[in-house]
């Protein structure tokens, strides 16, 4: 990497950061539009993007057009890797709890 393309904090530029990510999405919309005649590691790879990655890529990859089929089959062949455990409902739970507490609070000041 020259120097023209490190920022002065000597990282890499926000150019620099999108050509990875657009090279990367374009990796993975590959990969799921070839599955399941894909390989061992490139299956591992679409998997540890699908479960890993950022949720704007995985939508820009999971829902261009026609790769929704090749998604939910995907998702079908790994249920254990894409089940929603205490992490995807911890938003819901806290917002109960908060209104609840909220309930209990406004009751008890009357």
């Amino acid at each position: 990497m020259t120097s023209a393309q490190l920022s002065r904090a000597g990282r890499p530029g926000a150019t620099d950061i999108a050509v990875t990510a657009n090279a990367r999405t374009d990796r993975m919309t590959t990969l799921l539009r070839r599955y399941p005649a894909i390989e061992e590691e490139e299956r591992l790879e679409l998997l540890n993007f699908l479960t890993n990655g950022s949720q704007e890529e995985i939508v820009q990859v999971a829902h261009l057009q026609g790769l929704e089929p090749r998604f939910e089959q995907f998702r079908a062949d790994h249920p254990k890797q894409f089940r929603t455990g205490l992490r995807g409902w911890l938003p819901m739970i806290i917002f109960v709890l908060v209104a609840v507490i909220g309930i209990v609070w406004r009751v008890s000041l009357h």
